[in-house]
């Protein structure tokens, strides 16, 4: 007489679930880690054996009972974990000073045999700079360009004259953040750019009104904008360059010499 062993799957239960995001534009960050840092003495004992089994290599398992990496939707979780107050701790490996770091606290109940589901949405604050542009009439200025000078990160200000550049790496030296706009002056400001911070800079820019002596001038010595150079080799000038005007002569004010 045969005997057979029943088996039954083990049922998995979601103890913390959240989603990390972008703290200044709310956008799902893929690849964050989330680490469980403070946790109850039951896990902490669960997790000593664990590591004892997986010896070295316990520090490179991307995947344990106290650390995962969210998807690319941003979202995360972890599964049968005890009663109690747990820390986490996220950050985004191989961002360098592009983002900072961020600390929750959940705590996890359950009802019987059930655990009840702790929510942990997090905010993952990014090295930023934002800000509005605006001209003398205090209008905004659309489409102007903004970079930081010696990378390749820019952006363009909105319909509202509003920008934001995020993901910056920082400097031991303060940074140079230009604005240049078509028909304004080059503006600059300089700014010290710290880790997981978002600095506030406001832009007003100058209208550009100068003569077309001055603009051909400024294309021959190469010191003007690269704008008004580009006008003049394409026969076009900038609305608000003013032709100066010419002398009148009259024949009848020149006497010839006998």
């Amino acid at each position: 007489m045969s005997q057979w062993l029943k088996l039954e799957a083990k049922v998995h239960q979601v103890a913390i679930a959240g989603q990390v995001r972008d703290g200044e534009t709310s956008g799902p960050i893929h690849q964050a880690r989330v680490k469980i840092v403070d946790m109850p003495d039951s896990l902490k004992t669960k997790l000593a054996l664990k590591a004892k089994q997986y010896g070295v290599n316990w520090e490179n398992l991307p995947q344990r009972l106290d650390q995962t990496y969210s998807a690319v939707d941003g979202f995360f979780h972890f599964i049968d974990l005890p009663e109690g107050e747990y820390k986490l701790a996220v950050s985004l490996p191989g961002s360098g000073t592009r983002y900072g770091e961020a600390e929750t606290t959940v705590n996890i109940s359950s009802d019987g045999d059930k655990i009840k589901l702790a929510a942990a949405d997090i905010s993952l604050p990014p090295t930023a700079i934002k800000g509005k542009v605006i001209n003398n009439d205090n209008t905004a200025v659309v489409m102007a360009k903004i970079q930081v000078v010696g990378s390749g990160e820019y952006t363009f200000s909105n319909g509202e004259g509003q920008y934001l550049l995020i993901g910056l790496e920082t400097s031991s030296q303060k940074r140079t953040v230009q604005v240049s706009a078509r028909g304004y002056r080059l503006s600059s400001q300089h700014v010290q750019l710290n880790r997981g911070e978002t600095k506030i800079i406001d832009f007003q820019l100058q209208e550009l009104s100068i003569t077309l002596g001055e603009a051909q001038t400024a294309f021959e010595e190469d010191i003007s904008t690269t704008e008004i150079k580009e006008e003049i080799q394409e026969g076009i000038l900038p609305k608000n360059i003013r032709k100066e005007p010419q002398p009148r002569t009259s024949k009848r004010n020149i006497k010839k010499k006998p």
